[in-house]
């Protein structure tokens, strides 16, 4: 189930349909983020590790600047993790963020003795507005930007429950995106930092596997 950014309701997740709403620079029919791994590997699961509810609230092209707590960007974010809150209220959930932040202020030069404290306090925002303290992993980035994620472990070592993944190895569409395989990669590495963790079964088919939703 995905969170319809629109209507503020959970719909079942359609990849190319509904599956980036209100995502800054994408469109749904072109693309898709963590979602697709995380549906592949949902399919595999027994039903009483069911639903799945995912909120996404990413946006494209964004820097830590952009996610200020009186920004709109953040506004958005706090709108639709209220709504989720709201209709899960009875469920028995236990969130975690998946995060990817970095690219684009390694590409604009921001300074990283003050991108990484924004980050800490950004994900101290996110905790807070989602309540119960959930895990984060973030990813870290290509081979070009290895001051960023350096600086990524150093975040995930200074702050609990914070963990990165590694993506040099996933394929690219272009110097700075991963492609179609890539995010799959990216993704499911960092389900499997979950799965780790007990909240998720581990994947049943890690060498790879095609699924009716696969594309």
């Amino acid at each position: 189930q995905i969170l319809d950014n629109d209507a503020l309701v959970f719909r079942p997740l359609a990849i190319g349909t509904n599956n980036l709403l209100g995502h800054a620079g994408l469109r749904p029919t072109e693309t898709h983020g963590f979602e697709l791994e995380l549906a592949n590997r949902a399919e595999q699961w027994p039903a009483d590790r069911l639903p799945i509810y995912l909120v996404k609230t990413g946006q494209g092209g964004s820097r830590i600047a952009d996610w200020a707590p009186d920004g709109a960007y953040f506004r958005t974010f706090r709108t639709r993790v209220a709504a989720a809150r709201r209709l899960l209220a009875d469920e028995a959930v236990r969130p975690v963020v998946l995060l990817s932040l970095g690219i684009n202020d390694a590409i604009a030069g921001t300074p990283l003795d003050a991108w990484s404290p924004a980050v800490v306090a950004h994900l101290a925002r996110l905790r807070q507005e989602i309540g119960g303290d959930p895990p984060i992993v973030m990813t870290r980035f290509m081979e070009r930007y290895a001051a960023t994620n350096t600086a990524i472990e150093e975040v995930c070592r200074t702050v609990p429950g914070t963990a990165s993944v590694d993506t040099l190895d996933a394929p690219l569409r272009d110097a700075n995106h991963w492609n179609h395989a890539g995010m799959k990669v990216v993704a499911g590495r960092m389900l499997d930092v979950v799965a780790d963790l007990g909240l998720i079964p581990a994947d049943p088919a890690p060498h790879g596997r095609r699924s009716p939703r696969d594309r």
